[in-house]
């Protein structure tokens, strides 16, 4: 006798000593069929009664151990097939015993008669906790089918044991500071945070190795486990020292860190190097000059001051160098370590020396310094140089060629002063002739008033001098006048000039066609050696075509 039978049922014959032999072969398809080889005893009849007993269907899970998923993201799968045609449906059940460290792609499977022997598979995808807790084992369950059809229903499939590799590390990362710091107070910064999430809080102290080149904003920074992958930031401030001490290296401390959890207290960050670049140099500032003296004792003033501070005291010499022109209000200035950088006041004061000299330039000399300090001994600062303005004495001389009354008028003869060869060198080296034409330059309309003047030649109060400029002829009036005698005469050689004056200083009638243009007429002259009057307007007019007179040309 024989029976054949598919996988998922079986049949037996319930009779006094059997044999069953199972033969398992496929089909062409690969779909399992159980045969099963009765061998009856010869005693045993083939009427005798049969009994049928259903055999439990199986799942294999593919594979249940080995798998590894990583905090990082990395994934794993397993699948599950039926091993025999279900009558019905089959669900399995999918979970994570531990879903902090794995999840899965699904929460069940469900095979059908027509995808039993289609392997289905399960994604486990790994689970960041941000916390150093090491490789974790975890189980992904395969729970109890559920199915009508009975060889199925209740079967617990395999579970599959996963590890989820740790990512995370205890430690405290630094990023790298911004820059050097310098002494003008330039920032820089950097950024701290934690690794991994603690368990307590973390408090990290921060501090600088030289707050004389360098400080902090904090000097604590507290980590928790609510913000503990945020970074802080630590802002670094140069400092100034006013201390020629070039770029100096220091360090920002990051020091023992305190915690309750074990894995973070007294770990000891990673320091930062900073330079704080120096600002400082050796050398002296001098400010400029507020303007020129004069000889009517007219101040004006400079400042020093040390670049750095010393470590001496450093004393520098000031003098003038031409003392006939101008003094200084001291000898010498000292700097100490406590004011070297406060500025020290040095006064100039213009001196008359009573001499036609024009405007005289001088120095004001700094010499070399004497000082403990190495660095500021025998420095020699600039010197300064101003001008001592002549006031209240001028020149006058006489033109060197004779000319006629047509002279170009009264620019045509202060152009002839000022090209004159005879001209002294000495500033201010502008002149202007003594002539007037009544219009455009007049010395007074009234006799010897000095009034309504127009572009004339003398200041009042102003002492003058020949070419010399030692010999005084005189000092006019407030009305810029002479009040005759003179002191010393013009000249002393007997040479007329040309003037348009008469004896009282209003204007002559005698100009030469009225303005120093023609050749035609006569013209009002002085003489050079006379101390009167006469040196204005003496003597009877001489014609203008007469290249006899000169001109006189007063300093202005």
């Amino acid at each position: 006798m024989r029976l054949i039978l598919k996988y998922t049922s079986y049949f037996c014959i319930v009779i006094p000593i059997i044999s069953c032999m199972p033969n398992l072969s496929r089909d062409l398809t690969n779909i399992a069929y159980l045969s099963y080889i009765l061998r009856l005893p010869k005693s045993v009849s083939s009427s005798s009664p049969i009994t049928q007993t259903t055999m439990p269907g199986s799942i294999t899970v593919m594979p249940t151990a080995g798998l590894m998923t990583t905090e990082s993201g990395l994934t794993a799968s397993f699948t599950l097939v039926l091993d025999s045609l279900p009558t019905a449906n089959v669900t399995i059940p999918i979970s994570s015993s531990n879903t902090a460290e794995g999840t899965v792609s699904t929460s069940i499977l469900t095979f059908t008669p027509a995808n039993y022997n289609i392997p289905q598979t399960v994604f486990i995808n790994g689970v960041n906790d941000a916390i150093v807790d090491g490789n974790i084992n975890y189980t992904i369950v395969t729970g109890n089918a559920t199915s009508e059809d009975v060889s199925y229903n209740g079967l617990n499939p395999s579970d599959v044991t996963v590890i989820n590799a740790d990512n995370d590390s205890v430690g405290i990362s630094l990023s790298a500071i911004s820059g050097n710091t310098n002494e003008s107070g330039l920032t820089q910064s950097f950024t701290v945070v934690l690794n991994s999430l603690p368990t307590a809080n973390v408090t990290i102290p921060i501090s600088s190795s030289n707050t004389a080149e360098g400080t902090v904003s904090t000097s604590i920074l507290t980590f928790t486990p609510a913000n503990y992958n945020i970074p802080q930031t630590v802002f670094v401030n140069g400092v100034n020292d006013a201390i020629v001490d070039g770029n100096i290296n220091y360090t920002i401390v990051t020091d023992n860190a305190t915690s309750a959890d074990p894995n973070y207290n007294g770990l000891n960050p990673s320091d930062v190097t900073v330079i704080n670049v120096d600002n400082d140099s050796i050398g002296i500032t001098i400010s400029a000059i507020s303007g020129n003296t004069n000889e009517s004792g007219l101040t004006q003033s400079f400042t020093v001051v040390l670049n750095s501070a010393p470590t001496a005291n450093v004393i520098i010499p000031i003098s003038s160098s031409n003392t006939a022109e101008g003094t200084v209000s001291s000898a010498s200035l000292t700097f100490t370590t406590a004011n070297y950088n406060i500025p020290q006041t040095v006064t100039v004061t213009g001196v008359n020396d009573s001499i036609a000299d024009g405007n005289i330039n001088y120095n004001i000399v700094t010499g070399n310094t004497t000082s403990g300090d190495a660095s500021y001994h025998g420095l020699n600062p600039a010197d300064l140089t101003l001008t001592n303005i002549d006031v209240g004495e001028k020149r006058t001389f006489i033109s060197s060629s004779t000319l006629t009354g047509n002279i170009g008028g009264i620019a045509g003869a202060d152009a002839l002063c000022n090209s004159d060869g005879a001209k002294p060198s000495i500033l201010p080296n502008v002149y202007k002739a003594m002539i007037v034409d009544g219009t455009n330059r007049k010395a007074s309309n009234t006799a010897n008033a000095g009034d309504g003047q127009v572009d004339w030649v003398f200041l009042p109060n102003t002492s003058y001098f020949r070419t010399d400029g030692t010999t005084l002829i005189k000092t006019t009036n407030a009305n810029s006048i002479f009040v005759f005698p003179l002191t010393s005469s013009f000249d002393t050689p007997g040479i007329p000039y040309w003037t348009g004056l008469n004896t009282d200083w209003t204007t002559s009638s005698n100009r030469c066609a009225t303005d120093w243009t023609s050749t035609t007429g006569n013209g009002q002259a002085g003489q050079a050696t006379m101390l009167t009057s006469a040196s204005i307007s003496g003597g009877g007019p001489p014609p203008c075509n007469a290249a006899l007179p000169r001109l006189l040309c007063v300093q202005q």
